[in-house]
C-alpha cells in the first residue's frame, strides 16, 4: 500500500514539473516573438536613422561655410577698427 501512495506522490510531483516546464517553455516562446519584433524595429530605426544622417552632411558643410564666412567678416571688421583706431592715435 505504501509503494503505490509514494507512486502516487512521485507521478504528482512529476505532473507538477512537467506543468511548470511547459508554463515556462511558453514564457521563452513570448520573449522569442518579442525579440524578433524588437529586431525588426531597430533595423528599421537604424535604416531612417542613417538616411537623416545623409541628409544632414549639406546642413552640416553649410554651417561650416557659414561659420567660416562670420569668423572672415569678424576679423576683416576688427582689423579695419583697429586701422581707424591706429589712424587716430596717429593724427593726434
Amino acid at each position: 500500500m505504501e509503494r503505490i501512495e509514494l507512486m502516487d506522490i512521485i507521478i504528482k510531483a512529476l505532473e507538477r514539473l512537467e506543468t511548470k516546464v511547459d508554463k515556462i517553455d511558453e514564457r521563452v516562446d513570448s520573449v522569442d516573438k518579442t525579440l524578433v519584433k524588437q529586431e525588426v524595429s531597430l533595423a528599421e530605426h537604424i535604416r531612417r536613422t542613417h538616411l537623416l544622417e545623409q541628409q544632414m552632411v549639406p546642413v552640416v558643410k553649410h554651417v561650416g561655410i557659414v561659420s567660416f564666412v562670420g569668423k572672415m567678416m569678424l576679423i576683416f571688421l576688427s582689423s579695419g577698427i583697429v586701422w581707424e583706431l591706429v589712424k587716430l592715435a596717429l593724427i593726434k
